[in-house]
């Protein structure tokens, strides 16, 4: 018996059935993944859909308004902003995949598609701190714009500089708290879950 031809048939067997198990856990791997990122991507859809709805409403809100010349401007700015975070989350949406291919670089695209949901959350985080004060300022002048009143003659009574002083140190932030919040529990889950897999893709690799 040739000892040394023995010994290395054992090791070829042993890195073939190490290779095997290896390629069957990725593909375990891939498979969730690309479960875990449809999910996330519906769920991100489900929010273009929210943002198309409050767009619609706004439409809307300035067809009846139009015989209130003072107050399209606000809601066209309303409008606009809500178009602009509509279209980013549209753009992300768009750039995630529906499913991952093993012929590909499969770590770097589970890697691409969680960067793309991160900075979807994290720049609808950012469009919240503009769209809150706006928001706030509606509240407050709403009704004297319907008066006939313009925005600067509006902001310039009532206290108004005090009073959006004081809801955006307090308002802006609850309201930025309780969204982060609404994101985690929508998305928190998911995105562990594939950041954890996206982990062990690199320790196998």
């Amino acid at each position: 018996m040739d000892i040394y031809k023995e010994w290395k048939k054992i090791n070829e067997e042993k890195f073939s059935t190490q290779t095997i198990k290896k390629e069957e856990i990725m593909n375990a791997i891939s498979k969730e993944s690309s479960l875990t990122i449809n999910e996330l991507k519906r769920r991100l859809k489900i929010k273009i859909y929210w943002a198309l709805f409050f767009i619609t409403l706004f439409i809307v809100w300035f067809i009846f308004s139009l015989s209130y010349p003072t107050v399209l401007p606000l809601i066209g700015i309303v409008l606009a902003c809500y178009t602009a975070g509509a279209a980013m989350l549209w753009t992300h949406y768009r750039k995630m995949d529906s499913q991952l291919d093993m012929t590909q670089d499969t770590l770097s695209t589970m890697k691409n598609n969680s960067e793309l949901i991160k900075k979807a959350l994290r720049y609808e985080n950012y469009f919240g701190l503009v769209t809150f004060p706006i928001a706030i300022v509606c509240g407050f002048i709403l009704d004297d714009l319907y008066a006939g009143q313009t925005i600067i003659e509006a902001i310039s009574q009532h206290n108004f500089a005090v009073k959006f002083i004081a809801c955006v140190v307090i308002l802006v932030p609850l309201l930025h708290i309780l969204s982060d919040n609404m994101n985690k529990s929508a998305y928190g889950s998911y995105m562990k879950r594939l950041d954890e897999n996206i982990g062990k893709m690199e320790n196998l690799v």
